[in-house]
């Protein structure tokens, strides 16, 4: 892949328009001559308005084709060619395994682009399928079938009007390199960099019938230059198509060759046949997908395991203490039940026998794996017919007579085809001749600068109601985002809108700020930031194209035998999750914003990261030392004038000894299908610290909360009632914390640009600490705070000395030191210093100006001990990166009941701007492997503080509030005590949420 600038000159970004506007005009490229006279004459006639000069135009597009991956690309019309494009929204029920869902996912045919949402125990995702119109009906039949695995079904559109496709090339100036959001009441900011296309799906034309050169063309023109066409390497694009057109025609020849000799092997030997057919027959109801992977996965195993030579007493002591192999893939095998069981039923006895009873057994498997590769490769998934094929030999005669036929016309077609300049300027002319164009113009979408590659970007979908306010109001927001597109959808019962756009990466309060924007003036249905993007997994139409009829044929069998997959993957549900509710009634972005406020109040929150080395060494030091710089008020007050200190400290902060008070810091995350039928009063109780939820619009969302409460004894009576009795919540998590690590280092990922946080990186880290016993890396240093080791045994009471320091500074969330050392203000600076010296306090820093913009948090309730140690181990490699030990309950609808956990762990990560959704993937691979069943994956959380004042809105004001004074404390047993929620008639009390001050 090319290498992008950082920025764009205005000279070079005036040539980038000026190529753009001109291909958009002639539609097709020839080369650079061509277009250096068509600019000369463009501008000669005035339909091209530019100071550009000719010589600096050739000079700069020298640049484009050689530093930039700026491609003549298009986009494609499916429509005349008989196939759709859906767009399809599903959310899995959270019993469900993530690994197993994107292992489903990764298989699926025709699907493309993927996008994944993860907030909660469960996994959403949002993708599209590119699929021949004879299989649209199945693909119905197959979502319609997955019901029970998902919750609230499944939402499938098809994209049968129109789209379009706005870009802004102001996002790419250089002018503009210290904005997030380029500011369109700029004196700097153009207009005419505002760029757009448009791609009509209405068949208003005849059928038309490609060829498999047309297939392979449309297929490279609507990638990246690296892969399709780009300017000037007509020679280059010319061998990969005529290689491709030639592959899929000789491949087909050797796959039936294939096909025909496994099938004499089994056909000359009874054993062998009898042997394959037991073996379908025992896997039938498994489907042809299921036993072909299978077949793959035992052999690769087998291979892994072939390094032993022979030592079956040490394999089987290997498989049981899993020191097979080094990668996680692999590794992930080994936990296969399934497979170990084929392992130590088949081939391990054959092994004890003799290495040639050995080598015969993995013979026949890999003459199975033959055969059922033959035949997907032939797309020949029903078993019954596979089984004839077996049985009959006039079978595989007549089909190898048939198929022989067809294929020796296809090659007589193509061998002497010839592909040409002229050949591919012909065909390109004819899509663009149809009514409405097979493709169009889609240059703008490759244009793009370092950090603005989409999988850095911030990627926002929504579904709105088709209207024309709704309509007008997203053209006008195209100005505020680096791309955007619109795509019209015309549905009998209801018209929609469906709307992506891509952001520069913003912060978590920037993100808010945007949602605020958008809520103030859409009216969406539907909205969520996807942040992972899944890789590689489509399927080529041209699989299942028969170059014989210029036509796509018909499997029956694929999405039957895809859905019994299914069913051996996810095996049986018994609970099924509907939820058809009305959208919750809280309003969770309050805000009012405009687009320019929205722009203005983004790029005053845009950071301005340093990564002088010797500044963040010192910061480093401070931290190290924290407790003693503290204390030491010199000490303190030099370091506070240092540039270190000013550049990356927000502010300092600290959390409690919790167990001192006989107290403990608790977090609930919740997730209701109905959020109109709870009572957030009682939810929230008159402990809370604060309120989090992911950023979405949507019919329900989470809630994450913070509370104090008694250490050992949780207010939990409203929960169990929701969840027991009313049975109004779909997944809970309550936990305190026990223990935390908090780690910052420089240990690794930092270069002078910045941070560089590579997944493979982290994947191979993280195998090494798992699989190497003879890794094993220095850690970072790390501070350890141990929240519920009370001082001395002690529990003080709310009359104590230390009780009272400490509710001078600590509420919802402590004080900022920063703001009092050093000031007048002793009462303050005294119980600061009175709790630090008893270890009382742990005090932290807030940082800023350090690059990191995403957080994500994972929370792993069933954990084991050693777990917990590998965790720290394999997290510490993130710079920046908070690890907990927790213990408390949690539950998932489907549950018989709550489950109990005492060694769970949670993660606080912090993330530079990177594709967060690849490390996802590897983190779901790497709890797969530990055998980490459910667990709770949490992005773009927004403060919900208005949520809180919203529900108590007789409160004026909550600045007296402070949770740690607002329990039951018990003199005789020395304890704290909730307070009660139901009375004899079992009707609700509200706990005072000023219980100390209204008791005096």
């Amino acid at each position: 892949m090319n290498i992008e600038p950082e920025y764009y000159t205005d000279e070079l970004l005036e040539t980038i328009r000026c190529l753009t506007e001109i291909f958009h005009k002639v539609k097709t490229y020839r080369g650079i001559t061509e277009y250096n006279r068509l600019f000369q004459k463009y501008k000669k006639d005035g339909s091209l308005k530019t100071n550009l000069s000719v010589r600096n135009f050739a000079r700069n597009m020298e640049i484009v084709k050689t530093k930039t991956s700026i491609a003549p690309d298009y986009m494609i019309n499916w429509t005349p060619l008989k196939c759709s494009l859906f767009k399809v929204f599903i959310r899995f029920n959270p019993l469900l395994n993530r690994s197993k869902i994107l292992e489903l996912i990764i298989k699926l045919p025709f699907i493309v682009w993927p996008r994944f949402y993860y907030n909660g125990f469960g996994i959403e995702t949002n993708y599209f399928f590119i699929i021949p119109d004879i299989y649209i009906s199945d693909l119905f039949s197959f979502l319609e079938n997955l019901q029970g695995y998902l919750i609230e079904g499944f939402s499938i559109h098809k994209l049968n009007d129109k789209d379009k496709v706005y870009v802004n090339y102001n996002f790419y100036r250089h002018i503009f390199r210290k904005s997030t959001i380029p500011n369109p009441n700029s004196s700097h900011y153009n207009h005419k960099y505002e760029m757009s296309i448009c791609r009509e799906f209405a068949d208003r034309t005849i059928n038309y019938k490609p060829t498999l050169v047309d297939l392979i063309l449309l297929e490279r023109i609507q990638n990246p230059s690296k892969t399709g066409l780009g300017f000037e390497r007509r020679n280059e694009i010319l061998k990969a198509i005529k290689k491709d057109m030639m592959d899929a025609v000789s491949s087909q020849r050797g796959i039936l060759q294939q096909l025909r000799d496994v099938l004499d092997f089994f056909h000359s030997s009874k054993n062998m046949k009898d042997s394959v057919l037991q073996f379908m027959k025992k896997n039938e109801n498994y489907g042809f997908f299921y036993i072909k992977y299978f077949l793959t996965d035992i052999l690769e195993l087998i291979n892994i395991l072939s390094e032993f030579k022979g030592d079956i007493s040490k394999i089987q002591e290997s498989i049981s203490i899993k020191r097979v192999a080094y990668v996680l893939e692999e590794n992930l095998l080994l936990n296969d039940k399934d497979i170990i069981r084929g392992i130590l039923k088949d081939v391990l006895p054959a092994l004890n026998n003799s290495p040639s009873s050995y080598l015969k057994v993995v013979e026949h498997y890999k003459k199975f794996r033959d055969l059922f590769d033959s035949c997907y490769n032939l797309k020949l998934f029903d078993l019954k017919f596979i089984k004839r094929l077996l049985e009959d030999k006039n079978e595989l005669t007549t089909l190898y007579s048939k198929k022989d036929k067809k294929l020796a016309k296809i090659e007589s077609r193509y061998r002497t085809y010839k592909i040409t300049n002229q050949l591919l300027d012909d065909r390109i002319e004819d899509f663009l001749r149809y009514d409405p164009p097979i493709i169009c113009p889609k240059l703008i979408i490759s244009v793009k600068i370092l950090r603005f590659w989409q999988e850095n970007s911030c990627r926002f979908d929504m579904a709105l109601e088709y209207s024309q306010k709704n309509l007008k109001i997203l053209q006008t927001l195209n100005s505020i985002n680096d791309i955007s597109g619109i795509s019209f959808i015309i549905d009998k019962e209801k018209s929609s809108l469906d709307y992506t756009c891509f952001t520069p990466p913003l912060s978590n309060q920037q993100i808010m700020l945007f949602w605020s924007m958008l809520n103030t003036q859409l009216k969406i249905t539907n909205a969520k930031r996807y942040i992972g993007q899944g890789q590689g997994y489509a399927t080529t139409l041209r699989n299942f194209f028969d170059s014989g009829t210029y036509q796509f044929f018909y499997t029956k069998n694929l999405f039957e035998h895809l859905f019994k997959y299914t069913k051996a993957v996810f095996g049986e549900i018994s609970t099924q999750i509907k939820t058809q509710i009305p959208p919750h009634h809280i309003n969770l972005f309050p805000m009012e914003l405009s687009s320019i406020e929205y722009i203005h109040q983004v790029n005053n929150l845009k950071e301005r990261p340093d990564y002088n080395i010797n500044q963040l060494t010192k910061l480093l030091h401070f931290l190290s030392d924290i407790k003693k710089k503290l204390f030491h008020n010199e000490q303190y007050q030099n370091a506070k004038n240092e540039d270190f200190f000013k550049k990356y400290v927000k502010s300092i902060k600290f959390k409690p000894a919790f167990g001192s008070l006989g107290l403990s810091q608790f977090y609930l995350f919740i997730d209701c299908p109905n959020l109109n039928d709870i009572d957030l009063k009682l939810l929230f109780l008159n402990t809370f610290q604060s309120l989090k939820f992911p950023m979405c619009i949507d019919e329900s969302v989470p809630l994450y909360i913070k509370y104090i409460m008694p250490y050992d004894n949780p207010n939990s009576r409203y929960l169990n009632w929701l969840t027991k009795s009313k049975k109004g919540v779909r997944s809970y998590c309550f936990y305190s914390v026990q223990k935390e690590y908090r780690i910052f280092h420089l240990d690794k990922n930092l270069t002078s640009k910045g941070w560089r946080y590579d997944k493979d990186d982290f994947k191979v880290y993280a195998e090494r600490i798992l699989f190497r016993e003879d890794y094993n890396p220095q850690l970072p240093e790390m501070i350890e705070y141990n929240f519920q080791k009370p001082l001395n045994g002690m529990i003080f009471s709310p009359d104590s000395p230390e009780f009272q320091a400490l509710i001078k500074i600590y509420s919802t969330k402590s004080i900022d030191i920063k703001s009092f050392l050093g000031t007048k203000k002793r009462a303050t600076v005294d119980a600061l210093m009175t709790l630090l010296e008893k270890d009382l306090i742990f005090p932290y820093l807030s940082l800023k100006n350090l690059g990191f913009n995403e957080v994500i948090r994972i929370i792993l309730p069933e954990t084991t001990t050693p777990i917990q140690k590998k965790l720290l181990q394999i997290f510490s490699f993130f710079n920046l990166c908070t690890v907990s030990e927790i213990g408390g309950k949690y539950f998932i609808q489907g549950f018989n009941k709550e489950k109990q956990f005492e060694n769970g762990i949670s993660l606080k990560i912090y993330f530079p701007e990177t594709h967060v959704g690849f490390f996802i993937d590897v983190f779901i691979k790497l709890f797969e492997y530990l055998e980490i069943e459910h667990y709770i994956i949490l992005h773009d959380l927004g403060d919900g503080a208005h949520i809180i004042k919203s529900t108590f809105e007789n409160v004026e004001s909550f600045k007296s509030y402070n949770p740690l004074t607002n329990l039951i404390w018990d003199e005789a047993d020395k304890i704290w005590k909730n307070h009660k929620l139901y009375n004899e008639n079992h009707e609700h009390i509200y706990p005072d949420l000023f219980f100390a001050k209204n008791s005096e």
